[in-house]
């Protein structure tokens, strides 16, 4: 099998939920440039602006990790609004930045704890997947419908809150200069 038809394969299963994909992807790609483009020595100084001192001082790695996290949980995110039945596919790409940021940690000590948190996320999405797929086959009440509401909630909370641990743990590594 060549790459073009494993390519191809995936885009073929992932196929319900592409456009949600493509979304996460772009915003993912377009947040990774302004990572770059941002990150090294420039600084503004208005008050609408001060949300890039997140961005001052990374390195391309700390960049790299960053946009995985983000791809995560646009990934995960898209996936909950989506109301699809999902594949395995899905749960393959949405575990791949989730290895990618655990395994490009600087603290080896903190790997399992990443590695932990991203396999609780996807056991989430599937017990997510779980009532989704009951309640498009069987059509059952409206209890199902906000157990899948509540548990969607639930993950997506928790998904944020991994989202800013990791955010604090790449900019722990950060270097600013403070100098005149």
């Amino acid at each position: 099998m060549t790459l073009q038809e494993t390519v191809l394969l995936v885009f073929y299963a992932a196929e319900p939920l592409l456009p949600f994909m493509a979304v996460a992807g772009i915003l993912t790609g377009l947040a990774l440039v302004a990572l770059l483009i941002l990150s090294h020595g420039i600084w503004v100084d208005r008050p609408g602006f001060r949300w890039l001192g997140l961005f001052y001082g990374l390195s391309g790695m700390d960049c790299v990790r960053l946009s995985c996290a983000w791809l995560k949980l646009c990934l995960l995110l898209s996936y909950l609004v989506a109301f699809q039945k999902l594949q395995a596919t899905h749960y393959i790409l949405a575990a791949v930045p989730c290895l990618l940021f655990s395994l490009s940690v600087r603290e080896i000590r903190s790997i399992p704890t990443h590695l932990l948190g991203c396999l609780m996320e996807l056991v989430g999405l599937f017990a997510v997947n779980v009532v989704c797929g009951y309640i498009r086959d069987m059509h059952p009440g409206v209890g199902f419908l906000l157990v899948y509401i509540l548990l969607c909630l639930f993950l997506a909370l928790y998904a944020v809150y991994l989202f800013l641990t990791e955010l604090n743990a790449v900019s722990n590594g950060r270097r600013v200069w403070i100098g005149e």
